[in-house]
This record gives structure tokens, sequence and C-alpha cells, in this order.
């Protein structure tokens, strides 16, 4: 789900060597936001905060600056999400 508040959101694949495949997503989500991804089941996925608040999961977790979260694959769906500007 992409809704209006979701600004960017950036799909890397560029001349990279790595071990395994790996897909990097770049978004910049506006205050308040909420963005829900597609994920392979077998796959893992890494949400690193470059910076704000917000929240990752369905429990919606904390999460803030410089923190990552880790989604284990088998079945999770990344969501990530903004704290409201008044918040």
């Amino acid at each position: 789900m992409l809704p209006g508040s979701v600004r960017l959101v950036r799909v890397g694949c560029g001349p990279a060597s790595t071990k395994t495949p790996i897909t990097l997503l770049h978004a910049l989500l506006s205050p308040g936001s909420r963005l829900t991804l597609p994920w392979r089941k077998d796959f893992n996925a890494l949400a690193y905060v470059l910076s704000g608040r917000g929240s990752v999961g369905t429990d919606r977790q904390p999460i803030d600056s410089g923190q990552l979260a880790v989604f284990d694959g088998f079945g999770t769906v990344p969501r990530l999400g903004t704290i409201p500007a008044h918040a």
C-alpha cells in the first residue's frame, strides 16, 4: 500500500557484488503515514531509520533514528509507520 503521504520509494539494484541477492528500497514517509510492502515469504527484510521516529510491524513497535528492525521472512510483511507531526 502506498498512501498519498508516502513521498518517495526508490528501488536500488545497482552495480554491487553480494553473496546473496538483495533488493534495496529507500522510502521517504511524511509524518503520520504508513507503508506496507509485498515481500517474498522466503526473504528477510531489514528497516533502518535514517532520521525521525515511527513504528514497525503489525504491533507497531517503536523505532527511532539509528535503529534497525529485522523482519524474519516466512510470511512477515514489512510495515513501517511514522509519528504524526503533532505527537
